[in-house]
């Protein structure tokens, strides 16, 4: 037999799956260059970069781009492969050992390098244990920007050696055979007083940088939110970043004396050997919800962040489940970055928590956060039954309905349920808009009806008034009831329809943008019941649709059916599918942008929705009757699938996790259905407890 051998090469392109795939935000990529800091013993860490210089920039490109789409004599360079001018740049210079020629060569140079695993050790020079780990860090620069310059002293020598990185040169090749990188000596020791590193990141991508400086604070103190300033300070643009610990209304489990920022220590045996780890679970004051990105448990190892926020397999059903919005968790396991096996994902969002050693932490931590929850709502129901009674809102509600004493105790039951169904949250829009209703149903029930015929009779039925009075409050109840459930069997059915390979693969979208204008409550429970979609009878959201091209009043050379319309990643701007929700008295206006259920959400959808948005804001100001009116919309259609790396839908993604607050949301149709089914879920478990309290009182 006769053995060759075969040669293994790698593609160039893996700098750009493990670089610019991986770290795709600005935030991100400063996160890694100042692990590395921390690792080379470094005092500090200081960024420096120009947001409004950066943004600035970010437009003109913008504007450029629009200009040259018009120009269809040359290619189209895509907006995301565009980079800013060579003179905005982003810089991160550290204390730490810094980097010899030799060292830049071996250790750095080479992408994947385990420094743990070659160099036998854990920790750094300085005892601190390693952050880095797969050796990939040194990538994340080129998810930014497409030149890396890495300036570096070693600490004992004189001298400073300076390396460029152009991403287009070391992806130019078919196969990575070798990639020269030439090596400058600067004998001035590049401004360094010892030691120490400098990055500067140039040509920096259009899409990699958008986000707020707001978004890199955040992020760099959450990553690294348990190492104190005296002993590694992260510097943006002169200011020391100081990790905040927020105030919590309640925190689980109760520790005495009360302290809410303080974590519990808590040992498992796991696979034969006590593990131990640390845990708090805490929630924000009523009203004060979390984004839906900060909720759940986040996980730390060694100072840094592991995984992100996770809630686990925590069910809708569970007691207390209102309050997920407010709940806040920490877990310290340092163990988890000790195991040869490593268990933290590449971008420190998530861990391997299907393996034997992490499934029994997961396991404890969701039956903590049940708990929690538990805890929570029922610290909630005693305290609202006396916050409802003195708040002004509500007493007027009630006071203005006239209802009989036994009503009115009702009515208070009923605000109490509903105002504990959102969190105790009495600022709350279900809860202002639901409420009135609520009361007017128990001021104007059916069967005040039969009463009033047996008090217009000459001598009244005795048993039959008792009676009807016996079951007066239990009926207005059970209707309520037969009109929830009658929503809730067409939620299920619409929902199978939706499901089906046959509807998501059709054109569909015609029927859709008719079912959810002519019942917006099955985009939000309340839209029924303040806001209108009959554009005729709105004198001004007519005008509105017809200055916004949408609707019934599309541009005059618009055609549904050209390609730009039907293909999937095309601009997909169908103005046709978009019609508005409004109240004027309410200074309120909902846009809704339907997608078809065959065509996947990107980044233009939303990109048109924000464009509605801002000029139907100005319009309004306008116009009579020139008030400020609140302007939100809602895209709604088919996401994508999470695996798609379609740069458009990327791009979405960011701008969804990005914008929790906005004033515009982003739905799978699917989505939609789901929250729809469990808000009714809740107005009717809202009711059966009322109702049962009032069988209790009777």
């Amino acid at each position: 037999m006769q053995e060759e051998t075969l040669k293994f090469k790698v593609s160039p392109h893996v700098v750009e799956d493990l670089g610019v795939n991986l770290y795709t935000t600005l935030s991100r990529v400063l996160v890694e260059f100042v692990a590395n800091a921390y690792d080379a013993d470094a005092t500090f860490a200081k960024i420096k970069m120009d947001s409004d210089a950066i943004d600035k920039a970010r437009s003109i490109l913008q504007n450029q781009f629009e200009i040259d789409k018009t120009n269809k004599a040359n290619p189209l360079i895509p907006l995301s492969k565009r980079t800013l001018p060579p003179d905005i740049r982003i810089e991160v210079e550290d204390d730490g050992h810094g980097m010899s020629r030799s060292d830049l060569e071996e250790k750095f140079l080479i992408v994947g390098r385990r420094r743990r695993e070659e160099e036998n050790r854990v920790r750094s020079e300085g005892k601190r244990i390693l952050m880095g780990r797969k050796g990939l860090g040194k990538l994340a620069g080129f998810g930014v920007a497409h030149k890396v310059e890495i300036i570096s002293r070693k600490k004992g020598e004189s001298h400073a050696t300076k390396i460029v990185l152009d991403f287009p040169k070391l992806v130019a090749k078919r196969v990575s055979d070798e990639v020269r990188v030439p090596a400058v000596t600067l004998e001035n020791g590049a401004g360094f007083k010892k030691q120490g590193t400098r990055i500067l990141l140039s040509l920096l991508v259009h899409d990699s940088v958008r986000g707020s400086k707001q978004d890199a604070i955040d992020t760099l103190l959450d990553h690294f939110a348990f190492i104190k300033p005296e002993e590694f300070a992260i510097h943006l643009n002169r200011t020391v970043l100081k990790p905040i610990t927020p105030k919590f209304f309640f925190s689980y489990p109760t520790v005495t004396p009360k302290n809410n920022a303080t974590l519990v220590r808590h040992t498992q045996m796991i696979e034969g050997e006590n593990r131990v780890f640390s845990y708090r679970i805490r929630f924000t004051e009523p009203g004060q919800h979390l984004p839906s990105v900060k909720r759940g448990i986040r996980v730390y190892a060694h100072n840094r962040l592991a995984s992100a926020p996770d809630t686990f397999e925590l069910k809708t059903g569970v007691h207390g489940f209102q309050y997920l919005s407010y709940m806040d968790g920490v877990m310290v396991a340092d163990f988890i970055d000790d195991q040869p096996v490593d268990y933290i994902a590449t971008d420190r969002q998530s861990l391997r928590w299907e393996t034997p050693l992490l499934t029994p932490i997961r396991e404890f931590l969701t039956t903590e956060m049940i708990k929690a929850l538990k805890a929570r709502a029922d610290m909630g129901e005693k305290k609202i039954r006396a916050k409802i009674k003195e708040d002004p809102f509500t007493k007027k509600t009630i006071a203005d309905a006239k209802l009989p004493p036994q009503r009115k105790s009702t009515a208070f039951k009923i605000a109490a349920a509903l105002a504990q169904s959102k969190a105790e949250n009495l600022n709350d829009l279900f809860y202002k808009k639901a409420l009135p209703q609520v009361v007017k149903g128990l001021g104007h029930g059916a069967l005040f009806s039969a009463i009033s015929d047996l008090a217009a009779a000459n001598i009244p039925n005795f048993q039959e008034l008792i009676k009807t009075i016996t079951r007066l409050t239990a009926e207005e109840f059970d209707e309520f009831m037969i009109f929830i459930h009658s929503r809730l069997d067409a939620i299920d059915a619409l929902g199978k329809i939706y499901r089906s390979v046959e509807f998501k693969a059709g054109k569909n979208e015609k029927q859709l943008h008719l079912l959810f204008k002519k019942n917006p409550w099955l985009i939000n429970p309340m839209f029924t019941q303040f806001l209108t979609s009959d554009a005729t009878e709105n004198e001004m959201q007519e005008r509105l649709a017809k200055y916004l091209q949408i609707d019934r009043h599309p541009p005059p050379k618009y055609s549904p059916t050209s390609d730009d319309e039907t293909a999937a990643f095309s601009k997909n701007k169908r103005p046709d599918l978009v019609f508005l929700l409004g109240n004027r008295s309410l200074k309120r206006m909902v846009i809704v942008e339907l997608k078809a259920p065959n065509t996947p959400l990107h980044n233009d959808h939303l990109t048109q929705l924000k464009g509605y948005i801002d000029r139907a804001e100005g319009w309004m100001k306008e116009h009579p009757p020139n008030q400020d009116t609140q302007v939100d919309g809602f895209l709604i259609g088919s996401k994508a699938d999470p695996s798609s790396r379609n740069e458009k839908v990327a791009a979405l993604r960011y701008e969804i996790k990005s914008n929790p607050r906005a004033g515009w949301k982003v739905y799978d149709i699917g989505e939609i259905l789901d929250q729809t089914r469990e808000a009714h879920h809740e107005l009717r478990d809202i009711y059966n407890r009322a109702a049962k309290r009032i069988d209790k009182n009777n």
